[in-house]
């Protein structure tokens, strides 16, 4: 069997907007802009054009926790994207649960 390629994609773009809204918060960008730096990141496009913390002058110990989630967040998209990249080869694409090939 294995998992639809709908349910695949969605918890990648689930992650993204997840990512979108706690970088928009944090950073105080914009949803699209946020959006784009964690789509280049987890994707390890990498531009280097929106950096989290690069605003900021100063650094306390809650950016410093800050970055840390940043941190974490970027290891474990990318292990999401791995995941996805691998059931994707892994089982043959499927749409939906009821179509049959």
């Amino acid at each position: 069997m294995g998992i639809p390629l709908t349910v695949t994609l969605l918890i990648v773009l689930g992650y993204i907007v997840l990512g979108a809204i706690m970088f928009g918060v944090w950073e105080s960008w914009e949803f699209m802009e946020a959006a784009y730096y964690c789509f280049v990141t987890i994707s390890t496009i990498g531009f280097g054009d929106l950096v989290p913390g690069a605003a900021s002058n100063s650094f306390s110990k809650a950016d410093a926790l800050i970055l840390t989630v940043d941190g974490i967040y970027i290891i474990l998209g990318l292990a999401i994207v791995a995941m996805a990249f691998n059931l994707i080869q892994v089982s043959p694409p499927r749409l939906c649960g009821s179509c049959l090939y």
